[in-house]
């Protein structure tokens, strides 16, 4: 998950992002979630499912060497394994990883303000207002991005959704070097 890169650069960004990918040989074309679906229906004799094969959603598949940036050895041709990527302002969650969120200065965890932050997870999805909160327990008004998150969390127009991909640290190291700063990886469970 890129924080830093703006809604007006995360097209320029990703499409850099994915030539690099793509040369690398860890991913491969663009195609739909829907071709996906529909080419596994037919491989195990079942029926069409417009819900499935109706997704729309662009996403690369495995390309020959994407074992490089992966720490096992998942087949590539599992069905939900894929690059998405993701722009527009929104909120990278762990999803039923955790919630915990704690103060950058006193450490107080947050749990007792869970309405002041989900006012100011709205707001900043909405329009990027209320990009700080005060902490409960200190008083210390903070950034969303400096509290401490038990399960790391990103906010950003841009990030790249690896479904069921085991990311080597070397690779997302490698990754943060081409984009030109740091990544945030959320690890999400659902």
């Amino acid at each position: 998950m890129d924080q830093r890169t703006s809604a007006e650069a995360a097209e320029g960004v990703a499409a850099r992002m994915l030539a690099w990918l793509q040369a690398e040989g860890i991913i491969g074309p663009p195609e739909t979630v829907g071709d996906i679906h529909r080419r596994w229906i037919a491989s195990i004799g079942g029926a069409d499912d417009p819900a499935l094969t109706g997704d729309s959603r662009i996403v690369y598949r495995p390309g020959p060497a994407y074992r490089r940036a992966c720490l096992d050895d998942r087949p590539s041709s599992l069905v939900f394994n894929w690059l998405e990527v993701k722009i527009g302002r929104r909120i990278f969650d762990a999803g039923e990883l955790g919630l915990g969120i704690h103060c950058p200065s006193c450490g107080a965890e947050q749990t007792e303000g869970s309405g002041d932050w989900s006012e100011a997870f709205s707001a900043w999805h909405r329009d990027g207002t209320g990009d700080t909160l005060a902490c409960h327990a200190c008083g210390l008004a903070a950034p969303l991005t400096g509290y401490r998150f038990e399960a790391a969390w990103g906010f950003g127009c841009l990030g790249f959704a690896f479904a069921n991909w085991w990311l080597d640290p070397l690779f997302v190291a490698a990754f943060a070097r081409r984009l030109g700063h740091d990544v945030v990886l959320v690890h999400t469970r659902i």
